[in-house]
């Protein structure tokens, strides 16, 4: 799935419009049902937004095998009972909105995460943070990296990984880039995390939590 927020917490405790994008027709309904005040959008993203991809049985279907989309799609020209899946632009979707800036474009696709780039018109929508789960072995890692790099997007100081579990949840492939001087982090907490890139130990979510254990101590 794609999201602009992809969580229930950030939507609703710091008041943010969720727009999520999912691709299995199944999870899409289980979504709309449960993210009631989002805008939710059942699509995947292609190499061309014109194309459109079938789904049958949990399984993605193109009829090009030369096609790059978020899912993993298998070449085939026709399947039983199949759903039509069409390939969405974030940046068209959200014009339609008439969103024409988002604070936070989180990505996690099970397919091709360039995909979803080469769609986006980053002249349509301007965008602060990007949040992507990638594997620098993929081979489409250098041509997001690159793409970013074009239009003026810097990767994060600071390592993401320091909120994964147990507080801020799975994020262990999260990279984070950044609008060209734009810190969303307090010049103090981002002097510590260096000086704790340093040191090595502990790590900021260990902090966290031995602050929130001493404060659910005091509240009993």
């Amino acid at each position: 799935s794609t999201s602009s927020i992809s969580r229930k917490t950030q939507q609703y405790a710091m008041k943010w419009k969720a727009v999520l994008f999912e691709a299995n027709p199944d999870v899409y309904s289980e979504l709309k049902n449960s993210r009631p005040q989002a805008s939710t959008f059942n699509g995947a993203f292609c190499n061309n937004t014109d194309k459109q991809l079938t789904y049958s049985q949990g399984a993605f279907f193109t009829s090009d095998s030369k096609d790059i989309s978020s899912v993993n799609a298998t070449r085939s020209a026709k399947e039983m009972s199949a759903v039509t899946v069409s390939c969405l632009s974030i940046s068209t979707e959200l014009s339609k909105l008439n969103i024409r800036h988002a604070d936070v474009i989180y990505i996690s696709v099970s397919g091709n995460a360039f995909a979803v780039l080469n769609s986006f018109d980053f002249t349509q929508i301007s965008v602060s943070i990007w949040v992507l789960d990638l594997d620098p072995l993929d081979d489409y890692y250098e041509p997001i990296s690159a793409k970013l790099t074009d239009y003026g997007y810097v990767k994060a100081e600071w390592d993401i990984k320091r909120w994964c579990p147990p507080v801020f949840g799975k994020c262990t492939n999260n990279e984070v880039w950044l609008e060209a001087r734009f810190n969303p982090l307090p010049d103090p907490v981002l002097a510590s995390s260096r000086r704790l890139s340093e040191i090595g130990t502990p790590r900021l979510y260990d902090t966290f939590s031995a602050k929130h254990n001493n404060l659910r101590y005091q509240s009993q």
